[in-house]
């Protein structure tokens, strides 16, 4: 899990009920034997909804009610189950009942879906904060390198050798 989202949800307290799923979900994800690059895919999409909304409710630009808290809480919790229950089978298990999985993982997108669709989430809005947060990056990486120019010959090349 990246430390960008646990830094969004130690300021937006109240998605902490769905940050605690979400990560006992990547808990269950190690153990997942059979379709675990898609077990994934559904998992890093979920932290990045999780982390748009966090960053949106931090500016006031999205619903924020109890009931949508509610929503996102009962999304988060079925594709825990989703991914628990992938856990718990076995490979050759796996294999027998991949339409089954591969349902359920759809059927998670969908809860992620809706999560969007009940935050009121436009694709819009999500574009202009990640350009902003990326603007942000560059301008940080700008300051960073300003700084480093500075430095003497002898400190550039032991940071180049570094990184």
């Amino acid at each position: 899990m990246e430390e960008a989202t646990k830094a969004v949800i130690k300021v937006v307290v109240a998605l902490h009920p769905a940050f605690t799923i979400l990560q006992s979900a990547f808990e269950y994800y190690d153990r997942v034997k059979y379709s675990k690059a898609r077990c994934r895919s559904l998992l890093q999409r979920a932290e990045r909804i999780l982390r748009t909304i966090g960053e949106l409710m931090k500016e006031n630009r999205c619903s924020s009610s109890a009931h949508d808290l509610e929503r996102l809480r009962r999304n988060f919790k079925c594709i825990q189950q989703t991914i628990k229950t992938h856990s718990h089978m076995s490979f050759l298990k796996s294999l027998l009942r991949l339409d089954d999985i591969n349902t359920a993982l759809d059927e998670g997108h969908r809860y992620l879906d809706d999560c969007l669709t009940c935050f009121q989430v436009t694709r819009a809005c999500i574009n202009t904060l990640h350009t902003y947060l990326s603007s942000a990056i560059d301008s940080h990486e700008r300051r960073f390198a300003e700084k480093s120019a500075k430095l003497p010959r002898r400190y550039r090349i032991y940071q180049e050798t570094m990184c």
